[in-house]
């Protein structure tokens, strides 16, 4: 019994020393694992920050990739700002590599102007959408047209399942009567015209 407690309190202790450690441990000296030193906004696959410190940012932006055009037309915009001192892009892998002077500019003001520049504020703003998203389009346009085929024209999806819905509201009325919260019918639905 007296191991055991002996053995419970040197634990203790060390876990206690151990996380004092964490705590005392000098913040500015952490590295951050992604280079984003500067914190600046990622957007996955339309303009992603690969690393950043006061004066220097490389992005990742994938619709440079193979496109010359583009990217001698950001360059030369990007020219013409005058804190601007580099603009590299590298169409093999869709990088670009931007100094600039931070005294007289920051890092948000240079990632919005490319931003700008290439068009990519419309592509945030519309035609993202989630894989879950794109999975389950498809999925209820199967059914969709497994049931049109299958009643001849007759159903499709929405309207077999608009059916059903009505049949268990009216049977779940005529069991229970009627009630102030939603039924499993109401809540279905609600659920269902967020897919259909």
């Amino acid at each position: 019994m007296i191991f055991t407690k002996k053995t419970a309190f040197i634990t203790t202790l060390l876990l206690a020393s151990n996380i004092l450690k964490l705590y005392n441990t000098d913040k500015s000296s952490l590295v951050k694992k992604d280079g984003n030193m500067l914190n600046l906004p990622s957007f996955k696959n339309a303009i992603e920050i690969k690393s950043s410190v006061d004066g220097r940012i490389r992005f990742n932006i994938p619709i440079l990739k193979s496109n010359i055009g583009l990217s001698e037309h950001l360059v030369g915009q990007i020219k013409n700002i005058s804190v601007i001192s580099l603009c590299k892009v590298n169409t093999l892998t869709g990088s670009v590599l931007v100094e600039y002077d931070n005294t007289k500019v920051d890092a948000q003001t240079i990632e919005g102007a490319i931003i700008k520049l290439l068009g990519i504020d419309k592509t945030l703003d519309e035609g993202r959408e989630s894989e879950v998203r794109k999975k389950i389009d498809e999925t209820v346009s199967a059914l969709n047209n497994g049931i049109y085929d299958y009643t001849n024209g007759m159903l499709d999806m929405k309207t077999l399942v608009g059916m059903i819905l009505l049949l268990a509201a009216l049977r779940d009325l005529r069991l229970f009567g009627p009630r102030n919260n939603p039924g499993y019918p109401t809540l279905f639905w609600w659920s269902s015209t967020l897919f259909l």
